[in-house]
């Protein structure tokens, strides 16, 4: 008799325990459905016009290497800077070749040859550069993320030659095809033959050559309230001293591209 209740009890627990995983697995529809409308999800405040992704994209900086070891900087929203970059987005790349970077002596295309550096920061997806600039698909290189790109001139080669950086450090991939001419490349090169020049440090840094003025600007945010800042950034309820003391967060960028917060008290 105990034996019998025993397996009663051993399979009415076998049956409770797959009734629960069915229940944890699929759910019931109409009691906690896995499916969420959108009205559960957090409403922000229009705080201003949607930007396209495309106009996201954009090189931080980009050294314009003059040969004689003398280059100079252009930096977003620049007369040269915008011009070059415009330029550069309507002109096609294809035909990548895998190479080892120590295929090439950077330090000597750097101070000799005259070129174009685009630097992306920590680079950027191949995929999301394809949106903004004019690159041939391919499965091996749509896989990487680049942060640099080469385009520069060889003395007497009648091509342009462009390089792309993978943030791998150890690859780089070059087009065999560039719609770029030697001419084209001189051309955006010379753009900076009359600004500051700049000197390579470690082949990393570039320091002015010479006294360069600052200019300072800040953006204060102090327009929005706590309220829409939490809601947007999907701060804690219990928000930081920054908000609790009710000061608005300002924004300082600096010429040299330096940038960093300060507080600005406003009750």
């Amino acid at each position: 008799m105990k034996e019998k209740v025993k397996s009663w009890i051993l399979t009415l627990l076998v049956f409770g325990s797959l009734v629960e995983s069915y229940y944890l697995i699929y759910r019931l529809p109409g009691s906690d459905s896995a499916v969420m409308s959108e009205n559960l999800y957090v409403k922000t405040d229009n705080m201003g016009p949607e930007e396209k992704v495309e106009n996201l994209l954009y090189p931080d900086k980009m050294i314009i290497h003059m040969g004689q070891s003398k280059h100079t900087l252009f930096y977003p929203n620049t007369t040269f800077y915008n011009l070059i970059l415009n330029r550069l987005k309507g002109r096609g790349f294809e035909s990548f070749q895998r190479r080892s970077v120590q295929d090439f002596d950077w330090n000597k295309i750097r101070n000799e040859n005259p070129g174009i550096e685009l630097s992306f920061g920590s680079g950027i997806p191949v995929t999301l550069l394809q949106r903004v600039m004019q690159l041939s698909p391919d499965s091996l290189f749509e896989g990487e993320s680049i942060d640099r790109i080469w385009i520069y001139n060889i003395k007497n080669d009648s091509k342009a030659h462009a390089v792309f950086f993978s943030t791998r450090g150890d690859i780089v991939y070059e087009a065999a095809k560039a719609d770029l001419t030697v001419q084209d490349v001189q051309q955006h090169v010379d753009f900076g033959s009359d600004l500051t020049n700049y000197k390579a440090v470690n082949s990393d840094y570039y320091v002015p050559a010479a006294k360069v003025s600052m200019v300072e600007v800040e953006m204060p945010l102090g327009m929005y309230t706590i309220q829409q800042m939490q809601s947007n950034l999907f701060l804690m309820r219990e928000a930081p001293d920054i908000f609790r003391k009710k000061t608005a967060p300002r924004f300082i960028r600096t010429a040299n591209a330096a940038s960093r917060w300060t507080k600005s008290r406003t009750g």
